[in-house]
């Protein structure tokens, strides 16, 4: 008999930011961060039946949280107020980014050939933008799919001069698989992302997301432009 392969369960939504005028960056982020814990609880209690005050979070050695005795792992990553949480039954690591630069320091010194060999061979800017996020969302979703984030170092290669990989190839850390998607959101006054002055456009943007995961399964996605229709999805039961 085949081993069942999990499936996935995908979210990307808006923090929202009403409130927040004026606030620091740390403090807009210490929101978006709780936001997100608080749909991650949400969710497993209503996945599991237990109860939201039973739920704790804690932290391995590089940061990354987790749920224990609950049957559920995820991960989070924003981007501003661009929230991504991913659910599995095995360990996963989840990645956004806006897709707006190339970062051609941080290629030179952390992409393999066969990336850089990707990205150098676009023909326009925004295409080698497109091209650099997806890569650069791989590598950082293998890396929390391992618990250490970049700390993993960069021995191991996500795509080629042909094309994004469906596979991280991984001697030291083994391979893994990834689910790649783009996403385009309005945006608003309240919203906030990293170097949103730099856009062409400011009503709109480009985000870029990675899921990585040892086997992947159905992914289940569901983008929600306000955090009110996840509460309306997700009925707030055991808080």
């Amino acid at each position: 008999m085949s081993e069942k392969i999990p499936e996935m369960d995908v979210f990307l939504f808006k923090a929202i930011m009403s409130g927040m005028e004026g606030a620091s960056a740390a403090d807009k982020n210490r929101r978006v961060s709780e936001t997100a814990r608080n749909f991650v609880k949400m969710y497993i209690s209503q996945r599991t039946g237990l109860k939201n005050d039973t739920l704790q979070f804690s932290t391995g050695p590089y940061g990354k949280p987790y749920i224990e005795n609950c049957g559920v792992q995820f991960n989070i990553s924003h981007c501003g107020n661009i929230v991504l949480v991913a659910f599995s039954e095995e360990e996963i690591g989840a990645d956004v980014e806006v897709v707006n630069r190339t970062g051609t320091a941080i290629v030179e010194r952390m992409f393999a050939r066969g990336e850089r060999d990707y990205i150098g061979l676009a023909r326009t800017q925004p295409e080698a933008q497109r091209r650099f996020c997806e890569i650069w969302t791989a590598k950082e979703a293998f890396g929390k799919l391992l618990g250490a984030g970049l700390a993993v170092g960069t021995d191991f290669a996500t795509a080629d001069g042909s094309g994004m990989l469906d596979t991280v190839v991984s001697e030291k850390f083994g391979d893994a698989k990834l689910y790649h998607k783009q996403v385009s959101l309005r945006l608003t006054e309240d919203d906030f992302i990293p170097r949103r002055t730099e856009f062409t456009s400011q009503e709109e943007a480009t985000f870029q997301i990675c899921i990585c995961a040892r086997q992947l399964g159905k992914v289940n996605f569901q983008l929600f432009e306000r955090l009110s229709l996840i509460l309306l999805h997700f009925p707030l039961i055991n808080l």
